[in-house]
């Protein structure tokens, strides 16, 4: 897997960013920021294996403090993918490794959904 890099003052404090997939199977990367702190997640919600974001790029819910996905209405902690809200309630969105150096975050993607293929429902 190839490693993704975004300088940290690029994520929103508070909200996030989606980094796109390396091909069109590959959802991307979801890149949360809160102060310092940086997190990773894939862009695969563990409900359906579906992206969240129905409108490319768009994964905050409107409170501002939520990713959400457009799919089924499921929320989840920026802090740690935990949904707190939907189908999935107690299930985690998949993490990524990152590491925050010199103002850049360095994502390394894991393997794709053990289901392969996307599917809806």
């Amino acid at each position: 897997m190839t490693e993704l890099t975004i300088p940290v003052a690029e994520i929103p404090d508070g909200g996030a960013r989606l980094l796109a997939g390396s091909d069109s199977a590959d959802p991307g990367t979801i890149v949360t920021r809160s102060g310092s702190r940086v997190a990773a997640f894939r862009n695969d919600c563990p409900h359906a294996h579906l992206p969240l974001d129905l409108i490319p790029g768009r994964v905050m819910a409107r409170d501002g403090r939520h990713l959400l996905c457009a799919n089924h209405g499921a929320l989840f902690r920026t802090s740690d993918g935990l949904c707190v809200r939907g189908p999935c309630r107690g299930r985690r969105l998949p993490r990524v490794a990152v590491t925050v150096a010199d103002g850049l975050a360095r994502i390394t993607p894991g393997p794709r959904s053990p289901r392969g293929a996307r599917r809806s429902s």
